[in-house]
C-alpha cells in the first residue's frame, strides 16, 4: 500500500469523524473516532497501531485495529489531532 493512499484514507476518516462534531462544539465536549485501515487491495490491516496526538492539548489516544481493520478511540476532546498509523510491512504514516 502506498503511503499516499494511506494518507488519503486517514485524512478522509479524520475529517469526517473529528471535524464534523466540532460544528456542534457548543453542545458537545467529547467525541469518538472510528475508522478502518486497509491496504491497496482493501484487505484489513489487523493489529495496526493507531495513535491520535492532540495538537492543542498534547493528549495521546491509542487504538489497535481488529480483524476487520476497524479501530475506535472514544472520549476525545473536540479539537485538532495528528494521526499516526503503523502496521508490520508498511511505512509509518
Amino acid at each position: 500500500m502506498t503511503t499516499e493512499r494511506l494518507q488519503r484514507i486517514f485524512h478522509a476518516v479524520l475529517a469526517l469523524s473529528v471535524l464534523a462534531p466540532a460544528l456542534h462544539a457548543q453542545a458537545v465536549s467529547n467525541a469518538s473516532i472510528t475508522g478502518r485501515i486497509s491496504d491497496e487491495q482493501g484487505a484489513a490491516l489487523q493489529g495496526a497501531q493507531i495513535k491520535l496526538l492532540g495538537a492543542e492539548n498534547g493528549s495521546v489516544h491509542n487504538a489497535v485495529a481488529n480483524a476487520e481493520g476497524i479501530y475506535t478511540i472514544p472520549s476525545m476532546s473536540i479539537g485538532s489531532y495528528r494521526l499516526e498509523a503503523t502496521a508490520p510491512g508498511f511505512q509509518t504514516y
